[in-house]
């Protein structure tokens, strides 16, 4: 897994959120929409802008590299609309995604949230649904958890090389334990990255977004980050309850969870990483968790972001 990521050419490609807004400045004149005024509603691996004048939501990717990714997304999305399944769906009325200065960008229809936020007992009926679809029509690569962790350490040069190297160990020690995995739940199309925050709209109204790790594999990979979600970042525990009856199955009982759980951990340690210096509040939590994991301490809370 972590070893058979090569390096990019690109992964040195700088981004913050003022990079990520001038390229949505020139995505505005290129697509016609106006984006003056555009909301910054997350920063992440992409940077999302919601738009003043139109339901639209403008996605910014952080490297030139993803941009297969984004058009693999957008199948993803495209294909679970036309089965039914509750979706952000792609704003097909502009030509995209688009290649902005290297950045890819993608324009989505914007999907009005509301209260209550869904939850995890909305999200696992959406997977359940995802999990039925069958065979996807998009080009899905296999599972491979660990995809991005070489890269952004690679990248990460405001990171300590004891930190680095150390986190580059421990996802290699992952990477061979995974491989002796026996699944119990039937393989197929996942969303890769199914966590709450992925989730727009309303309780029982819910829609699932952020296809960027869509693969084939394990359906376990799918339940992991609630499990995590539960056990590290404070999600109820009558909530994660919930989750298990809506989806019926609970990865926690399973003997293989330690591992994915800690492929879950070093992903979302290391996609914090990437963003140390748009704050020190974020800064801290990186190195938070990472001593958490240096420590082994498996009960210690983590922030969400």
């Amino acid at each position: 897994m972590l070893g058979d990521v090569p390096a990019d050419p690109h992964e040195n490609v700088s981004f913050s959120s003022e990079i990520a807004r001038e390229v949505l400045g020139k995505a505005g004149e290129s697509s016609g929409l106006q984006v003056d005024g555009a909301k910054l509603i997350r920063f992440g691996q992409n940077a999302i802008f919601r738009l003043a004048d139109d339901p639209v939501v403008v996605r910014v990717g952080r490297a030139p590299d993803r941009m297969p990714i984004l058009r693999r997304e957008l199948c993803v999305a495209r294909w679970l609309d036309s089965q039914a399944v509750p979706v952000a769906v792609p704003y097909d009325h502009v030509a995209h995604p688009l290649n902005v200065n290297g950045y890819p960008v993608s324009f989505w229809h914007a999907v009005d949230d509301g209260l209550p936020r869904p939850d995890a007992a909305d999200l696992a009926r959406l997977l359940s649904k995802f999990h039925r679809a069958g065979a996807s029509a998009c080009d899905l690569p296999p599972l491979d958890a660990l995809a991005e962790v070489g890269p952004r350490l690679r990248a990460a040069h405001n990171i300590p090389n004891e930190d680095r190297e150390f986190m580059r160990r421990y996802a290699e020690e992952l990477s061979a334990r995974y491989r002796g995995l026996r699944f119990e739940l039937p393989p197929g199309p996942l969303h890769g990255d199914a966590h709450t925050g992925n989730l727009l709209g309303r309780h029982s109204a819910a829609f699932l977004t952020d296809f960027e790790a869509a693969a084939t594999g394990p359906r376990e990979w799918d339940l992991t980050p609630v499990a995590v979600g539960h056990l590290r970042l404070g999600l109820p525990r009558d909530e994660y309850r919930a989750f298990v009856a809506a989806y019926g199955f609970d990865v926690i009982e399973w003997d293989g969870f330690d591992i994915l759980r800690g492929i879950r951990e070093i992903g979302m340690i290391t996609w914090l990483m990437q963003n140390v210096d748009e704050g020190q509040h974020v800064a801290d939590e990186f190195a938070h968790r990472l001593k958490s994991i240096r420590d082994g301490d498996d009960t210690r809370e983590w922030h969400a972001f």
